[in-house]
């Protein structure tokens, strides 16, 4: 299975308040610390972690969903809602992502560590990032992503990479030469062998099905949806001949219903 997942339905109300309380202490920090004291990796320790409470919290009440696409990118995109109030300063998402961490850091690695919620986003990670672990998780996260179908797939002239590698552009300001460089540093031998004979790059692999366990598929008809109405539909596609589904989730509906 690509990707790590979350379990979505776990977060009950009280789950989901604990989780609530870790993001509003962690708004709070700015305001009972020098922020500008801290080092650079506490910092942006800070900004991973916070970006990752949050948008967790928020998929969480909107859940159940299948496809986030609409969500994240969509009018009214959560990213650019003002979610968070850190220092009295109101923050979206997307300024945390594109007005704070791509200005300030300049390294690729960073978008390694923001999870988008769905199965082609880099991992959440199990641990807190802190000053002392994050470019090691990062590099780690940078690692696993770009040797996954998720990342990279190399298909005889043509290189297919993640629309995330688009979305953070401005952190390959000479897109093809940047990108190709960077994902060199991360690809297994033979793969960037295979990489390298490639002409033409195209940010076009994606996935945006909800990195959950149970595909945003719940029991609970009160919410319209229906397991096994879920699953007969994977299989009309499948039987149909038809892609409406990637593998990952025909794999899991199949395993679900044995």
């Amino acid at each position: 299975m690509e990707g790590n997942r979350l379990y979505f339905q776990a977060f009950d109300d009280q789950n989901l308040e604990a989780l609530v309380k870790v993001r509003e202490r962690m708004e709070k920090l700015p305001t009972k610390y020098a922020f500008d004291t801290l080092t650079r990796d506490q910092q942006l320790a800070y900004w991973l972690n916070l970006y990752n409470v949050t948008l967790v919290e928020h998929l969480v009440k909107t859940y159940p969903t299948k496809r986030l696409q609409d969500t994240l990118y969509g009018d009214g995109s959560l990213l650019d809602q003002k979610l968070l109030n850190v220092a009295g300063v109101p923050l979206s998402l997307n300024d945390i992502h594109h007005r704070i961490l791509i200005p300030k850091w300049r390294d690729p690695l960073v978008m390694y560590g923001l999870f988008h919620g769905y199965v082609s986003s880099p991992n959440l990670r199990r641990e807190a990032y802190t000053a002392e672990n994050v470019y090691d998780l990062l590099a780690d996260n940078a690692k696993e992503f770009v040797n996954s179908i998720r990342g990279v797939v190399a298909d005889g002239s043509e290189l297919h990479v993640a629309e995330l590698y688009e979305i953070n552009a401005a952190l390959f300001p000479n897109w093809d030469h940047d990108l190709r460089a960077h994902l060199n540093q991360y690809l297994n031998p033979g793969y960037a062998a295979l990489a390298g004979q490639t002409t033409e790059l195209y940010a076009d692999t994606q996935d945006y099905y909800i990195a959950d366990l149970s595909l945003g598929i719940t029991m609970d008809r009160t919410m319209g949806v229906n397991l096994g109405e879920d699953i007969a539909g994977y299989e009309r596609t499948v039987a149909r001949g038809g892609r409406g589904f990637p593998g990952h989730v025909i794999a899991y509906a199949s395993k679900v219903q044995k």
